[in-house]
């Protein structure tokens, strides 16, 4: 499903929810992840 070669994501919805668990998911495997949210606030 992804090429995992490149090893870099964008991740929307990042704040919360499912966006924050996939980022959360994807640096753990390694990528390099852009996060993009609403809720500034919320981010870590």
């Amino acid at each position: 499903m992804f090429d995992r070669q490149k090893k870099t994501a964008l991740v929307t919805g990042a704040s919360s929810g499912m966006g924050k668990e996939i980022a959360k998911r994807l640096i753990q495997d390694g990528f390099q992840v852009y996060v993009a949210a609403r809720q500034i606030d919320r981010m870590e």
